[in-house]
């Protein structure tokens, strides 16, 4: 598709219809992403991450990016946890199972959330208020791939590390889906452009 060769753009302002980060954006961004989390928890001199990540969004945001913390020598507990609120285009009820906090261990632990994109907010909040309703953990931060700008966010979240900005668009692609589909694509981009391609 010649779009993905014509578009991007570093500090471009383009038409919400042809937004895409490419896959080499994503890559350069998840090693700065790696940089800043190494730098922020080795100034704390916390040496080992309990890193928490939701599926199923986040899967491939998170392989890329613990293989890159891990270059950097951080040590790190890993473990997923699952978490239902899409409904197609519309963000619906978060669904959690305690079955799956149960078995994360995080008392007295250091505590990283991966997502893939901050949307309303709900989900994260969530994950925050049940992890903290069954453990006394020590710390809790947040790392999104990305973060819808100028919508109505739902619940204020402190979060900490984040990908990129993004128009209020609903995106596919690097781990992100349309009921199921597009999750394979290695670069993000505007679902309404995509299937207006494909028409």
């Amino acid at each position: 598709m010649e779009l993905f060769d014509t578009i991007y753009f570093k500090g471009i302002v383009m038409e919400e219809e042809d937004f895409v980060i490419l896959e080499e954006e994503i890559k350069q961004r998840v090693q700065e992403l790696a940089k800043e989390i190494h730098e922020f928890y080795s100034e704390k001199k916390i040496s080992l991450i309990h890193v928490i990540f939701v599926l199923t969004g986040a899967f491939i945001f998170t392989s890329d990016l613990i293989r890159e913390l891990n270059s950097l020598g951080i040590k790190m507990k890993i473990k997923e946890i699952i978490v239902h609120s899409y409904r197609g285009m519309h963000s619906g009820e978060v669904l959690l199972e305690d079955r799956d906090f149960l078995d994360l261990k995080l008392n007295n632990a250091d505590v990283l959330i991966l997502d893939d994109i901050l949307d309303t907010g709900k989900t994260l909040h969530a994950i925050k208020e049940k992890i903290l309703e069954i453990y006394a953990i020590k710390s809790m931060e947040f790392c999104v791939f990305l973060k819808k700008e100028n919508n109505e966010r739902q619940v204020d979240l402190d979060i900490r590390f984040v990908g990129f900005n993004i128009p209020n668009i609903f995106v596919v692609g690097y781990g992100l889906d349309y009921n199921g589909e597009y999750r394979e694509l290695p670069y993000i981009i505007n679902l309404a452009q995509l299937m207006k391609d494909h028409e």
